[in-house]
């Protein structure tokens, strides 16, 4: 199921339209592309189909621990307090690792040259931003950070699996050395920094990818929904909007519960719930039993569209 967000004003004929399209028994693999039309040079660039009807080598053979199957709705399943239990032990383990490092001098290069003084592991990319000015800090989506001098942290070094398949596309890696940093993760030694907002294509894509997470937030705890992708529909493009690809058997997804979403994802931002970032290793999150991250299972992809409304 794909939930989409975008600038639109659906009416009941447009609904009724929508609806016609994405009969409850219609899977994803005969849907249209996401986003539709000409793609920008940051678009999501995902195979079509890739991760709604098929995936490939030995560890999705047979069908058990798929996505997919039977499923029925339930609302905050029982799951998702043992997910958080097992994070709020990663976060504590990791605080502790932190706390043990060594934090010397830094030194943070602007854009325009100008050099700021800094702390390891402690200063970051919102607090360069709240001394320039509130505005500039309230404004501020994400960062850009290019190193010179990155001191060695606890643990491995984090890989983004998303952007080295090659299923993402980003902003930040047409410029060579360039990464994205969240504005509260501090900084790991002397570097250049760039600070985004909403206007940048960087800023852009981390608000839309972001939002697309709150979404993920409501589908899971409204419906027990098993969440498989949602990026950003159109990184870059202000209008772009994003998605939530998500697996409810054959459980339609209909008017009333877009209403429930809505409700349920304005709740989440009323509550201004932090994002935190939490290192999570592969001994961290391995189940019992190997994963087969199954993609075989089709899922039916249900489009709505509703109006922007600021998160």
């Amino acid at each position: 199921m794909s939930w989409i967000v975008d600038r639109g004003s659906p009416d009941d004929a447009a609904l009724t339209k929508l609806a016609s399209l994405n009969p409850p028994q219609q899977h994803a693999a005969a849907a249209e592309t996401a986003s539709g039309g000409a793609a920008s040079s940051l678009a999501h660039s995902r195979t079509e189909g890739k991760r709604a009807t098929a995936g490939g080598g030995a560890s999705i053979s047979g069908t058990a621990d798929r996505i997919g199957g039977d499923f029925a709705v339930s609302a905050n399943p029982e799951w998702i307090a043992k997910r958080l239990t097992v994070l709020e032990r990663i976060k504590e383990r990791n605080a502790a690792a932190m706390a043990g490092l060594s934090k010397p001098a830094i030194v943070v290069t602007l854009p325009d040259g100008k050099q700021l003084d800094g702390t390891a592991w402690e200063t970051s990319p919102l607090a360069i931003a709240e001394g320039i000015s509130s505005g500039l800090a309230k404004a501020t989506c994400v960062a850009s950070v290019k190193y010179s001098k990155r001191l060695q942290g606890f643990g491995a070094a984090v890989v983004d699996a998303d952007r080295e398949d090659g299923t993402e596309g980003g902003a930040a890696t047409e410029e060579a050395g360039w990464e994205l940093w969240d504005v509260t993760r501090a900084l790991e030694g002397d570097c250049e920094l760039k600070l985004h907002k909403f206007d940048d294509a960087e800023g852009n894509e981390v608000f839309w990818h972001s939002s697309a997470h709150i979404l993920g937030q409501a589908l899971e705890t409204l419906y027990g929904c098993k969440l498989t992708h949602g990026p950003p529909l159109e990184p870059g493009a202000p209008s772009g909007g994003f998605f939530y690809d998500s697996y409810m058997g054959d459980v339609p997804f209909n008017t009333a519960m877009a209403v429930e979403v809505e409700k349920a994802v304005k709740k989440v931002c009323d509550a201004k719930q932090p994002f935190e970032r939490v290192v999570v290793s592969k001994a961290d999150g391995a189940p019992r039993r190997p994963c087969r991250c199954a993609r075989a299972q089709p899922r039916q992809r249900v489009r709505y569209a509703l109006p922007r409304s600021p998160i």
